[in-house]
């Protein structure tokens, strides 16, 4: 079912595929440690987008989602939150970029939602979350993995203010030359 759906979406134009391997933060309905598919669904999806010579971009918010990825051989790791040494190390070791999307989960990002009536439930996972994400972008910088600066889709307030993005790389260790280098060589090298 999987094979057919994701050639579906590449028959109808798709330059590429998205899916989600684990949970997230930004409904009242989902949780980030959720597993969203098995192995063999997430490396079946790879396997079809692949054959159609497309890409696939996979929201992990786990080190678990992280390992199936890198597993699968997808072409890049959007969402790094939760992360531990062995999976920094596999990812770097497979040249995987990542997508942080860190704009998305400041105070000023959730004091957005806030303002505009966001569940208050999610607004406290959106707080929770937030130190593990940083934490996760300083492991991967420091690591040296390539980072490539990339937004959320759906609904994201601000969303495209790629300049606040950048800033928030360079407050957390990057130069601001690798922080514009992720919004250009980096992105661009993602992107294919």
């Amino acid at each position: 079912e999987l094979r057919r759906s994701t050639r579906e979406h590449l028959r109808m134009g798709c330059d590429w595929i998205k899916t989600s391997a684990s949970g997230g933060g930004g409904t009242s309905d989902e949780e980030p440690s959720v597993r969203n598919m098995t192995q063999d669904e997430l490396d079946a999806i790879v396997d079809e987008a692949h054959a159609f010579l497309k890409p696939v971009a996979v929201h992990c918010f786990t080190p678990e989602s992280h390992r199936m990825c890198v597993k699968a051989g997808v072409d890049t790791i959007e969402h790094i939150v939760f992360t531990d040494d062995d999976t920094v190390q596999m990812i770097k070791d497979a040249g995987i970029p990542v997508i942080p999307t860190l704009s998305h989960r400041t105070d000023h990002a959730i004091g957005i939602r806030r303002r505009m009536g966001t569940n208050e439930n999610v607004l406290k996972k959106m707080k929770k979350i937030q130190p593990y994400t940083f934490e996760s972008f300083k492991k991967f910088h420091q690591a040296g993995i390539k980072i490539a600066m990339g937004t959320d889709t759906g609904y994201d307030p601000e969303m495209g203010s790629s300049a606040g993005e950048l800033e928030i790389y360079v407050n957390l260790g990057m130069t601001p030359m690798e922080a514009l280098q992720t919004a250009t060589k980096n992105a661009a090298e993602a992107l294919k």
